[in-house]
């Protein structure tokens, strides 16, 4: 994207990298996190059997026998050729219209079935909605929340039988403050009535490593499988992410029940074992966003992923397999394929820290010519990326950066067939924009 970069390039260097955590990654601290369970419910039920605590030196959990090494994508073009983003105009009859603006720290963007657009803000830890275009004055709901680096209100998903339960999903952090002393990310559902939130339900809390504040539960989202997905990051402790009893450092799938439940399909699924349930892919440091392919015939997912001082990526996610994070990662994605592992390379990546934001598959009919394609932003750059599939959606074809377009934090395809996305946002006040077709 174009964008006054010299704005943008002292507003970022003037703050500590969001997301992907400018250099190497620090020494991790220990785990200060220590609650009766580790993984709780409201009403102190517990989820699942409480794990082992990693330390950062654990061992990797070795791979179950039971998942199959997956095929490799093979790619179409060279990695080597997609590091090189090719300036892209927009398509003719393009414009960018400016829906709402001096927003505080938005983060993501969802729509309601009925058109209304709902997004969090990091720090206020409120859910707001525009309807008709207009920004309505008081939020959805508030949250008390700990906004401390990357930490805040993440993640917003609206349920798939949204018209007729009004269920909502969120993320989120919880500061020590407000339970007992003892930071937590926590997953809520809340009804919507009238704009409003009631029957707010804790569904879901995981450890959150006190004194980093980054990698946290991200976004989430429902799959064609009415399963619900979401993205926790590995809590600035490398080895959780290669440890199976862990839920940092993961995709999680769940039956969005209260409680949540892991469905006994899930690849790492042992009951009464030791793994965590709920894991359908791991190896991750800070999968912030993710998109579940409409258009695949299999179940595919495409996540942006943070490195430290490397590996910035987007990922091909599949059932059961290993994303190489790792106390010991050497910034390999060259050789990225560890058969030993049952790991995949990414389908892109890049050894410059952008950090990797929102995702999305276009599947509107303003850009005709984009049907399909894969866009994403870039907080650090402020890149709005697009990507192109080959036949089988498993490899990116061509790279490009469209001109004129500033996304550092989130895009969706919205109903009207247009493009929505965030400029600024995150660390800083944002603007939701519109890229349309003129008719």
């Amino acid at each position: 994207m174009k964008k006054n970069r010299l704005f943008w390039f002292g507003l970022i260097s003037t703050a500590v990298f969001w997301l992907a955590g400018c250099g190497p990654t620090p020494t991790p601290k220990p785990d200060v996190y220590e609650p009766s369970s580790q993984y709780t419910l409201l009403d102190e039920v517990s989820l699942f059997p409480t794990p082992n605590v990693p330390t950062a030196t654990s061992p990797p959990t070795p791979l179950p026998t039971k998942i199959p090494a997956t095929p490799q994508p093979k790619p179409t073009v060279s990695v080597q050729e997609l590091q090189k983003i090719y300036p892209e105009e927009p398509l003719p009859g393009s414009d960018v219209e400016v829906i709402a603006s001096d927003l505080a720290e938005p983060v993501t963007l969802v729509f309601a079935p009925d058109g209304r657009l709902f997004f969090t803000e990091k720090v206020t830890g409120n859910i707001r909605v525009i309807v008709n275009g207009e920004l309505l004055p008081e939020p959805v709901l508030g949250l008390e929340v700990g906004s401390h680096s990357e930490q805040g209100l993440l993640g917003l998903a609206v349920d798939p039988d949204f018209e007729s339960n009004h269920y909502m999903w969120a993320t989120y952090t919880v500061p020590a403050r407000a339970n007992n002393d003892q930071k937590v990310n926590r997953m809520i559902r809340f009804t919507e009535e009238n704009n409003k939130a009631v029957d707010v339900v804790t569904v879901l809390e995981t450890p959150n490593n006190e004194g980093d504040g980054i990698h946290n539960m991200n976004n989430l989202s429902f799959g064609p499988d009415g399963m619900l997905y979401v993205t926790v990051g590995e809590d600035n402790i490398p080895s959780n992410a290669q440890n199976l009893s862990e839920p940092r450092g993961k995709i999680l799938r769940f039956k969005p029940t209260v409680p949540l439940s892991a469905p006994e399909d899930n690849p790492f699924y042992d009951g009464d074992g030791p793994n965590f349930d709920g894991i359908y892919a791991y190896g991750f440091r800070n999968s912030f966003d993710f998109v579940i392919d409409p258009l695949s015939d299999d179940m595919t997912i495409f996540a942006t992923e943070n490195g430290p001082s490397c590996d910035d990526e987007v990922n091909l996610v599949l059932r059961g397999n290993n994303y190489g994070w790792n106390s010991q990662h050497d910034c390999d994605n060259e050789n990225g394929y560890h058969p030993e592992l049952n790991s995949i390379p990414p389908m892109w990546y890049t050894n410059q820290t952008i950090s990797p934001t929102g995702i999305t598959v276009y599947t509107g009919d303003d850009f005709y010519e984009w049907y399909g394609d894969v866009f994403f932003c870039s907080y650090n750059d402020g890149m709005f990326h697009h990507l192109t599939l080959n036949e089988t959606r498993d490899s990116f074809t061509t790279h490009r950066s469209i001109n004129g377009i500033s996304c550092q934090t989130d895009v969706i395809t919205a109903p009207d067939g247009s493009l929505y996305f965030l400029e600024g946002g995150g660390y800083v006040p944002g603007t939701i924009k519109r890229l349309y077709r003129k008719r």
